[in-house]
């Protein structure tokens, strides 16, 4: 810094005639005292023309540390824990667009599944129909049945053809599906199916379907766990927002090296050192206003957040019962649903047999194929229900069961 030219008083101010009082010192007789008088006026004398000079060149080095004591504790930590869950709560959003995915695929599975066994079943068809026409064939050579029941026949082999070309679209339009959702480029002609693997332990059971078996299937879903994240994430900005209605409280350190330093008295041209401490307290009634109306849309953002939580709770618990349930009745139905077909395949193997024999009519046999087919693909279906169920109710209970 350049200052201009400072031009100070005297250090101490005197209309003292110095030489008068030179002049009335040397009329004193005593030497001694004569010698006191003349020192004490050369003294006042230098005293009244000393001054202080300031040199115009200054230089500065300075430093400055501020700690906010209060502010650390009370706002800028839980400000910073609000922020790591917030990113948390982020983080845990691809895991329910992830999870949600996998159920989608899941059921795009199960739709690829079901035509398969659709298409199974319409060979079989056709393959029951083409047998059935060769011997309606045979019987009509021999006179044994009328053209109109030998036209019945052919009519049911080629609904059984038109049945099987629908299969088939079918079963190329749910592939197509699974293979968007897989993110497969070119989709192979039939995609390799898989039953999934039941895992025994992933059950819920009466005796299970406690509290606790409740509250472990809520952390291990992703959603309930980014609500969990978020609501610590409003607690922490809460506590940030709180912490601004109280006194603040700061300390304060400096350190100086500068030529000349104002500390020193009188200031030399030249570096010199010194430091300081202090300890300062603030509170304002403005800040402490908007800090308790900040905390109060907190508390509501938290309450609201808190709803959505046990909202979430009830739906997984309302979930996780009505599969479990879904899953016990596809089961029993699965298992009666193989008995019917078992029973249906009899019945037709019997009208085969009585029908060329002689002893049945053509129109029981095709009544009887049908139903036989109608039970093949009815049990078909309860299977892929089952498991189905299977998979819903490992998602309610929140594990990765597409690992």
């Amino acid at each position: 810094t350049r200052l201009s030219p400072i031009n100070n008083d005297p250090l101490v101010n005197s209309n003292t005639d110095f030489q008068a009082a030179r002049d009335a010192a040397t009329q004193v007789q005593d030497p001694a005292a004569r010698a006191i008088f003349e020192a004490q006026i050369d003294q006042q004398e230098e005293l009244a023309q000393a001054r202080i000079r300031i040199p115009q060149n200054q230089y500065a080095l300075y430093a400055r540390l501020s700690y906010p004591i209060t502010q650390i504790f009370l706002e800028i930590l839980p400000a910073f824990n609000a922020h790591k869950q917030l990113a948390r709560a982020k983080d845990l959003e691809s895991d329910v667009a992830q999870r949600s995915l996998a159920l989608q695929t899941a059921e795009a599975y199960f739709a690829v599944w079901q035509a398969r066994y659709a298409l199974r079943v319409a060979k079989r068809y056709v393959e029951r129909a083409r047998a059935d026409q060769q011997r309606a064939d045979a019987l009509l050579t021999a006179d044994l049945i009328a053209k109109p029941e030998h036209l019945r026949f052919q009519a049911r082999y080629e609904e059984a053809r038109a049945e099987l070309t629908q299969a088939n679209a079918q079963h190329r339009i749910t592939q197509d599906i699974l293979c968007t959702l897989l993110n497969i480029g070119e989709c192979p002609k039939e995609i390799k199916l898989r039953e999934p693997q039941r895992n025994s332990a992933s059950v819920l059971s009466k005796s299970k379907a406690s509290r606790a078996a409740m509250a472990r299937s809520y952390q291990r879903h992703p959603q309930w766990q980014a609500l969990q994240a978020l609501l610590n994430a409003q607690k922490h900005q809460q506590q940030a927002k709180q912490g601004g209605m109280w006194p603040k409280l700061i300390a304060q350190a400096g350190v100086d090296y500068a030529n000349p330093n104002t500390l020193y008295v009188p200031p030399g041209d030249r570096f010199r050192t010194s430091w300081d401490l202090s300890l300062l307290a603030q509170w304002s009634p403005d800040d402490s206003t908007r800090a308790y109306l900040a905390t109060q849309a907190a508390k509501a953002t938290r309450r609201a957040t808190q709803a959505k939580k046990n909202q979430l709770e009830r739906a997984i618990r309302t979930r996780i019962t009505r599969h479990h349930a879904l899953l016990q009745a596809a089961k029993h139905k699965a298992q009666a649903r193989n008995k019917q077909r078992q029973a249906a395949g009899e019945a037709y193997q019997a009208k085969q047999e009585a029908l060329a024999a002689g002893l049945a009519h053509s129109n029981e046999l095709l009544a009887s194929q049908l139903e036989w087919l109608q039970a093949e693909r009815a049990f078909l279906a309860q299977r892929i229900e089952e498991q189905r169920q299977w998979i819903h109710l490992q998602d309610a209970l929140g594990y990765r069961w597409w690992r």
